[in-house]
């Protein structure tokens, strides 16, 4: 698929997801946030979906830009950034779990659909020996050594939203990863895939 510089209504939703690997998780949230779909990426283009699910055709435009500002977003390519809305959320969570002095744990593991690798974002109460720590926020962050050459540079970012059951731990609530090392990415947009 060619890769394309800004995203624009007569695009596909499947298109939009898939042509950004390094963002398709958080453009697929977005995009479910604002109407709703199934677990597979629609084939509709962005306008005629919107449409067909209640949305204004001034609602496109802004919705539009949104989706391009995420691709404006750029991480920190040597270290693991999250956001101040991110590392409220954590906070929050851990603090409603009792948890409040732990940290989280992140990490990449083989996704269960063989398409590539999904994320490990969960609460964790000590760091392994071998973790690579990071600080950002006050939010101790254990990335898994074994995983940390394909992290390092991910953005974690956090949208209110629905609770996405094709995930696990924390991602599950709304946490999302831009992962500038991600070439690929699965067809839901569940996991991504280090090769070309």
């Amino acid at each position: 698929m060619n890769k394309v510089q800004t995203i624009h209504e007569k695009m596909k939703i499947n298109e939009i997801v898939l042509s950004f690997p390094p963002k398709a998780q958080k453009l697929r949230r977005a995009i479910k946030n604002f109407a709703s779909f199934p677990h597979d990426l629609p084939d509709e283009t962005l306008e005629v979906y919107l449409a067909e699910h209640g949305k204004m055709p001034s609602e496109t435009a802004p919705f539009v830009k949104r989706l391009n500002d995420i691709l404006a977003e750029e991480p920190t390519l040597n270290t693991i950034s999250i956001t101040e809305n991110a590392a409220l959320k954590i906070k929050e969570v851990l603090a409603s779990e009792g948890k409040s002095d732990w940290g989280v744990k992140f990490a990449d593991q083989f996704a269960a659909c063989g398409a590539g690798y999904e994320y490990v974002f969960e609460p964790c109460a000590a760091e392994d020996p071998t973790d690579v720590l990071f600080y950002p926020h006050g939010i101790k962050i254990c990335v898994a050594k074994e995983s940390y050459p394909r992290l390092i540079g991910c953005l974690i970012d956090f949208e209110e939203g629905f609770i996405d059951n094709n995930f696990t731990g924390l991602i599950k609530l709304g946490f999302t990863i831009i992962n500038p090392n991600a070439k690929k990415t699965c067809d839901c947009a569940c996991s991504v895939g280090y090769g070309t």
